[in-house]
């Protein structure tokens, strides 16, 4: 699966050090109308009122092709925030990646000369890249997988390390904290790179030019931007500096590298979340199978997405949106109780963004949920999985509620 990682509809675009992570369609630069007005009528030999149609033609002709286009919007795949990504630990097992799909992905997706980066055919190597290929290293190395893709791409790095140091070269913000950071991260996991000692010393000593520098401001921009570049700072913030940037979402700056990088050193509930709906937003966006061909993952993709603040399209659930169509599903010949839950839950968003969960009586659902609930009633496909709450405490449960009443 390839995977993407969206921003939140409701957010701007995040400029990571990785590189753009989700904007706008390209703009395109709109020609002077005097100009295309007299040559279209030198072409095609007509004025007046014939060259108004003309060009309500052409303006038709425009806003069709751009609906087309939004409508079919492809994004980019951002390396270096993938790479941080999959550099999260499971919680209560850091042995264990958090996110093993996003390492498979760079697994699946390093370049012929070792790089992992998005340029065309003959284009030079840029400092996102080199950025975004030492992320992705790292992430490989920390989980002890992918050897000769780990070889190859510090030769890569090795070829083009002058261009880490070329300051004339454009680089993304926070480059010389980011990646001087992470070859002292690098360099800490045993990683050898084929360049000179004196040029890695040369971009370590820029950090601490740069750390220098920074530390004689104590403004509030000075804080937010060293947040921001946390992922080559590690444990020199200290955690209540990062926490003042975490926004509603559970993101740090709505950035997944900044978010990462974070979670790698300090856990958080709100900010695993945030990386959990981008990656289900992903695989959404990518029409990803798991999601589509099951009614009921799709409807609970779709309910979560919604609630937090993804405005993505009802669409690909209308081929069941009717009884009938429902009826002539898998899950409809299973009469899968499951699944019609789902899609009811999701035809009630309207209701559930006016009223989210935190503000209903969760006691008074739990309620409803144990004296509704019934073992023998559960759908069995192929084989059996039971809650492993027995029938003795399941009522239990019940009994102890009637006795509290209502609130």
């Amino acid at each position: 699966m390839m995977l993407l990682l969206p921003s939140s509809s409701s957010s701007c675009c995040c400029r990571c050090p990785g590189g753009q992570f989700h904007g706008a369609p390209p703009r395109v630069m709109a020609p002077r109308r005097g100009v295309t007005r007299v040559y279209i009528e030198k072409r095609l030999g007509v004025g007046g009122g014939n060259a108004s149609s003309l060009q309500d033609m052409h303006r038709k002709e425009l806003q069709a092709r751009t609906r087309d286009q939004l409508q079919t919007l492809e994004l980019s795949t951002s390396l270096y925030d993938t790479a941080w990504v999959a550099m999260v630990p499971l919680r209560g097992s850091r042995q264990h990646p958090c996110f093993p799909q996003c390492v498979e992905w760079i697994l699946q997706n390093q370049q012929d000369d070792g790089s992992w980066g998005t340029r065309g055919f003959g284009v030079a190597v840029t400092r996102d890249v080199l950025s975004s290929t030492l992320a992705c290293v790292l992430a490989l190395k920390r989980w002890n997988v992918g050897q000769e893709h780990i070889r190859r791409g510090l030769d890569f790095i090795g070829r083009n390390f002058s261009i880490a140091m070329d300051e004339q070269i454009a680089a993304p913000v926070g480059f010389n904290i980011t990646f001087p950071g992470m070859l002292s991260l690098a360099m800490g996991m045993d990683l050898e790179f084929p360049v000179r000692q004196t040029d890695v010393d040369r971009l370590l000593h820029l950090r601490e030019i740069e750390l220098e520098r920074e530390a004689g401001d104590h403004s509030y921009g000075r804080k937010a931007y060293m947040a921001y570049v946390t992922e080559g700072l590690g444990n020199l913030l200290e955690w209540d500096e990062i926490m003042m940037f975490q926004r509603k979402n559970g993101s740090f700056f709505n950035c997944p590298s900044t978010t990462a990088a974070t979670l790698v050193n300090h856990y958080n509930d709100k900010a695993l979340q945030y990386l959990n709906c981008l990656l289900v937003c992903s695989s959404w966006l990518e029409r990803d199978e798991e999601i589509m061909l099951d009614i009921t993952t799709c409807a609970m993709a779709f309910r979560l997405l919604r609630m937090n603040g993804y405005h993505v399209s009802s669409v690909e659930l209308s081929p069941v949106a009717e009884a009938s169509s429902f009826r002539e599903s898998l899950q409809g010949y299973l009469n899968d109780k499951k699944s019609l839950l789902e899609l009811y839950k999701a035809s009630k968003m309207k209701y559930a963004l006016k009223f989210p969960f935190y503000t209903t009586l969760d006691r008074l659902d739990h309620k409803r949920n144990i004296e509704r609930f019934d073992a023998k009633d559960s759908q069995m496909l192929k084989t059996e999985y039971l809650l492993k709450m027995g029938a003795t405490q399941l009522k239990y449960g019940r009994m102890r509620l009637r006795r509290m009443g209502p609130p």
